[in-house]
């Protein structure tokens, strides 16, 4: 079944509560890299733990020097490229704040803006495997789960905002 016009306008909100203004700051090995984002949120933005981070696993993403008008097109075609390729393009994104996120559609792909204009496009799309997947303590978690579809928990106050 796929996204919803609700579950993507919600999810979309999700993570833009979450990532927007923060920056990568490490990067975790286990199994799939997992990128952590921090900085300082305000009082209203808070979830029970210190970061956030994004568990990739695909290896079929794009840094664009500007954000392209067809961002969506071709991302599940990209050829898959080495996990360290994806750490470095991290390492050297480190110093920029995350300053805007969509939400693909219909495929789940992640675009997130930085504040120096790079944009980061993560693959969403995959018939038999999750792509990413966005933790924000135990209380917020977005994944892009097989069949171009999202999969969510939220706290049962979170709004659209």
């Amino acid at each position: 079944m796929a996204m919803t016009d609700e579950d993507h306008t919600l999810t979309e909100a999700a993570l833009r509560y979450v990532l927007v203004g923060l920056r990568f700051c490490r990067a975790h090995f286990y199994g799939h890299p997992i990128l952590y984002v921090e900085g300082p949120r305000p009082a209203e933005r808070d979830w029970d733990g210190d970061d956030a981070s994004i568990l990739v696993g695909t290896r079929r993403w794009r840094i664009h020097e500007t954000l392209p008008t067809d961002w969506q097109e071709g991302v599940a075609s990209v050829a898959e490229q080495p996990i360290e390729d994806l750490v470095r393009a991290a390492c050297m994104l480190r110093h920029t704040a995350i300053v805007e996120v969509r939400l693909g559609r219909p495929s789940p792909h992640l675009l997130l803006v930085f504040d120096d204009g790079r944009v980061l496009v993560l693959n969403g799309h995959h018939d038999l495997y999750e792509q990413w997947e966005l933790m924000a303590g135990h209380e917020i978690g977005v994944i892009a789960v097989p069949g171009d579809n999202i999969a969510y928990w939220l706290p049962e106050e979170f709004t659209y905002t």
